[in-house]
């Protein structure tokens, strides 16, 4: 197989496609519910994916964020080893979308149009990566989840993409290590 086909492939397209309209649809979704179910003007309760200590110093931003992108990249590994899992990825991503709209639209009831320089700043690289990496993380799952029913199917050996799915993990985990201290170094220069 080339290269190029695996790279460029129609499927892969249409994977990218449904992806980023379950994205689209949950900020979509967050935002309005967001903007519907705030009551007078106290914002719905904001956790970009789910921040787990309090605080505004460099390393309670990096634990979180961190923490948070750990375990949704781990949740969509781990159901990629379900033969039928693929709705389950679709779910992963309009959460994430969904979290996204509800983070970005309470901070912009609670702070008004003040807030927009800190959306730019720090809201909208840690949403873009985050959703950089689950996004390959469902991508992987579904490929992973496709594999195993195929496997099953078909009586194919799959140990081979179980490794490399393993690594794939390890590769986002290790991605999203890197991102959180370089974010909460930035959080870090940026406040003092």
């Amino acid at each position: 197989m080339r290269t190029s086909h695996i790279l460029f492939s129609s499927d892969e397209k249409k994977c990218s496609f449904l992806l980023t309209g379950c994205l689209i649809a949950g900020i979509i979704a967050g935002s309005v519910y967001s903007c519907c179910f705030s009551e007078n003007g106290s914002p719905v309760k904001d956790h970009l994916l789910l921040p787990f200590f309090s605080g505004n110093v460099p390393g309670t931003v990096f634990l979180n964020t961190s923490l948070s992108l750990a375990l949704l990249i781990s949740a969509v590994f781990i159901t990629g080893t379900c033969a039928l899992a693929q709705p389950l990825g679709i779910a992963f991503t309009v959460y994430l979308g969904a979290e996204t709209g509800i983070s970005a639209a309470s901070r912009f009831i609670s702070l008004g149009s003040g807030c927009i320089s800190e959306l730019l700043m720090f809201f909208l690289p840690k949403a873009v990566v985050m959703t950089v990496l689950c996004c390959i993380a469902v991508h992987d799952h579904f490929s992973m989840s496709t594999g195993i029913l195929s496997c099953l199917v078909n009586g194919s050996d799959i140990s081979f993409g179980i490794k490399r799915y393993a690594l794939h993990w390890i590769l986002l985990i290790g991605a999203s290590i890197l991102f959180s201290a370089l974010y909460s170094f930035v959080f870090f220069l940026l406040n003092n």
